[in-house]
This record gives C-alpha cells, structure tokens and sequence, in this order.
C-alpha cells in the first residue's frame, strides 16, 4: 500500500476552517487506499475533542502529534512565538521522518523548503509579496497542489513550470450536508438547509461584484442543474481570507430578508435555500 505524510502546522482540531479541509483531504485520500499518517504539532488547545469526532470524519488514516515549543498563546510573543513552534515543528518533523524516502504533503512554507525527500506543496494563496524564499520553496518540490486556474496561472507566472502544477478545487462532501453544524459553532441552524453539490473555480473581487451570479454560474459549469440550484443565495462559506458587506455575514447569522452581501476571495461551500 502507498504511504503519505500530510504535515500541518496547526492546531487540531481547530475551530478555523482549515481544519476541515485537512481531515477531509486525508481521509479522502485514505478512501483511494493511500495509508495516510496526518502529522500536526502537539499544541495548547481549549477544544479537547478527538479530531474524528469534532469533525464526522472517518477515521481510516493516523495522526501523529510531535514536540514544538508553543508560546503562540501569548500575546505578546506572538511573531517570535510563530517563528519559534514552526521551527520547533519542523525540526521534530525532519528527526521523525529521517530516512524515509515516503511522499509528504504540506501546506506550509517552511518544511517546503527545507524537508528532505519527495515533497508536496498545497497552496491556497498567491502571497502578495513573492520573495525568494517562495520562489526557492516552488522550484525544489516535487508537486505543487492549488485550489484554482487563477493561482496556477499566477505561479506560472513567477516562473514555475506549468506541468508541476496540479489544479485539485474545493469541493463539497454531499453525503454529510450538516457537517458544520455543532462543530464549527460559527453559526445558529438554517431550516431546510441544503448543500449543492459542485467543484468550481474561485470566486474573484472587487472586479466581480455579483457574487451570487457568479457563484450560481461555477456551480452549474460544475455539473449542477436548475433544479438543484437554488436562485436565492443564503450562505456561503469560505476556506479562506473574506471581506463582508454585513455583520450577518461575519457573524454567521441569516439576515431577516435577502441574501448575504459579502465579497470572496476563494469559496469551497455554497448553502442555498
């Protein structure tokens, strides 16, 4: 059986959205008969729940919880304290794997660009001031893994060679629609609530205003029909950076009447009504 490291620097479970995104990732990847080891630093967290159970997610892959130096609580450490536990964490993570030639994942800068072996890049962002640290980080993996055509087209950009770039987009685990609710906390229930089922390209502002067309458009060029879209948008849900028109947007509530005004840099869930 094929092995992968997925390697996180980050709390888990987290409240924050990319922690769904990492269970779910490796446990699809599991499904595809991958034995998948998630290795993330051992951390002070509140949320005391297994990560399986914050998140519904079948537990057909291991995680693996290494030494860091973690001050990232305190306030007044807090760019020391980030520099110091992500290279705490990477050094644990080096010793841990030496000698072993298995594939790794990360998201993250650091192990990218230092880790021996045959390594995977995920990036969900473009950083708005490329340096040569990113420019070494892309050059020396083996795979780099965006959620776009927009990001791709933009490492390409900065040099990187187009068939090193895999364009894998968000997507929607239909069989468990009420996934967030109870666990994320980020939000009151919505009624009825329904989750369409797609893959499509990031969403784009301030140059792309209707959201909602938008939206609705990528979903359908995703394989969605009339049918199973729905013409009044009432939620969206980001994996990433957003900026909101409204105070329900950024507190999760639904507003009393029509839909959320808000601008998306990048949306990987879509609820309708």
């Amino acid at each position: 059986m094929n092995k992968l490291f997925y390697i996180a620097n980050v709390r888990l479970p987290t409240e924050k959205a990319h922690g769904i995104q990492i269970m779910k990732t490796c446990e699809s990847l599991a499904r595809q008969g991958i034995l998948v080891e998630l290795i993330v630093p051992r951390r002070k967290n509140t949320i005391v729940v297994d990560p399986f159970e914050y998140y519904g997610v079948e537990k057909n892959f291991t995680i693996t919880r290494l030494w860091c130096v973690d001050f990232l609580a305190w306030k007044f450490f807090k760019w020391f304290g980030f520099w110091l536990e992500t290279i705490t964490f990477t050094l644990a993570v080096q010793f841990y794997l030496r000698g072993q030639q298995v594939p790794r994942h990360t998201r993250d800068l650091l192990p990218a660009l230092v880790l021996p072996g045959p390594i995977f890049y995920e990036i969900h962002t473009v950083p708005e001031r490329v340096t040569w640290l990113h420019r070494r980080a892309w050059q020396r993996v083996k795979g780099i893994v965006v959620i776009s055509d927009g990001i791709k087209q933009a490492l390409v950009g900065q040099g990187v060679e187009s068939k090193k770039i895999l364009v894998a987009r968000d997507a929607v685990d239909v069989r468990k629609p009420r996934f967030a609710r109870g666990r994320a906390g980020t939000r009151d229930p919505l009624p009825d609530e329904r989750v369409d089922q797609a893959r499509f390209t990031d969403v784009r502002t301030p140059h792309q205003r209707d959201v909602r067309q938008i939206v609705l458009r990528e979903v359908a060029s995703g394989g969605g029909t009339d049918d199973e879209i729905s013409g009044n948008l009432q939620w969206v849900i980001v994996s990433s950076t957003s900026a909101t028109g409204s105070a329900c947007a950024a507190t999760g509530r639904r507003p009393a009447s029509g839909s959320v005004s808000a601008t998306f840099r990048t949306s990987s869930i879509v609820w309708t009504m």
